[in-house]
């Protein structure tokens, strides 16, 4: 497989010089760029070049980066953008602060990856500066990171749980994909950040241990105890909140 993706980062190279040859050729004969043969070579080498780009791994991207190429850095961007602002949000819970939060990642990322000294690690050490930003967020706001996760409503997480309990029982008032996850992130915002940090990770973002020890900086013993810790903590408020299994789903 690392073979594979080798040959693939090595083909985005021949097709670079491909496309840096037409182009030439395009300033050398100027009648050669309303040619359909030339708009046919940019488009096809285009399109090679971005299937070989998501054909790589993250490690193969990260050396590509370092290396100068910045279509390298976008392709990471477009495959991990999605999870880090899932995490983020699960976190946060707000979604105004899980896209500052991202950018503000994704910028850092931007700015140290060339520190990197092992690219094989990226995946870690992209949590790792989602969750310092994560972090830094709470800090700066030193208020209660809960919000509603539509900024439109004015139903916080415990009139929600009022709704939902008054339900209780009604087969035809099931609740939605929305709300079962914004009575999921209430919850999670009671645990502690060290323990919502792995319990997100673990259970939600499907880290491995050993990878969310790397993320966290602690070792993996540490990693498990507060993933227990968590789990129990977070069923401890499922039950006082009189929540059953519809909302305890952990999302899945």
């Amino acid at each position: 497989m690392r073979r594979g993706l080798s040959l693939a980062s090595r083909l985005v190279s021949c097709v670079s010089c491909l496309t840096s040859c037409v182009l030439r050729l395009n300033k050398t004969f100027p009648r050669f760029q309303a040619s359909y043969l030339y708009c046919g070579w940019i488009g096809w080498l285009c399109l090679l070049q971005s299937v070989l780009y998501l054909s790589m791994n993250d490690e193969n991207l990260v050396s590509r980066f370092i290396g100068g190429d910045d279509n390298a850095f976008n392709t990471l961007v477009h495959r991990w953008h999605r999870p880090v602002y899932n995490f983020v949000l699960r976190f946060m819970s707000s979604p105004d602060d899980a896209q500052e939060v991202t950018q503000k990642t994704f910028i850092k990322v931007y700015q140290k990856l060339n520190t990197l000294e092992q690219p094989s690690r990226f995946p870690a050490w992209l949590y790792r500066i989602a969750h310092n930003q994560c972090l830094d967020e709470m800090r700066r706001h030193s208020r209660s990171i809960f919000t509603s996760l539509d900024d439109n409503s004015s139903t916080d997480g415990r009139a929600l749980i009022d709704i939902y309990q008054s339900n209780a029982g009604d087969p035809e008032k099931k609740l939605t994909d929305k709300e079962r996850d914004h009575l999921l992130h209430y919850a999670l915002s009671m645990l502690p950040a060290d323990q919502r940090s792995v319990v997100i990770m673990k259970e939600l973002q499907g880290l491995k241990f050993t990878e969310i020890a790397d993320a966290l900086n602690i070792p993996v013993n540490t990693a498990k105890t507060k993933m227990y810790s968590g789990l129990r903590a977070l069923n401890r408020i499922f039950f006082e909140l009189n929540l059953d299994k519809e909302v305890t789903d952990y999302g899945h």
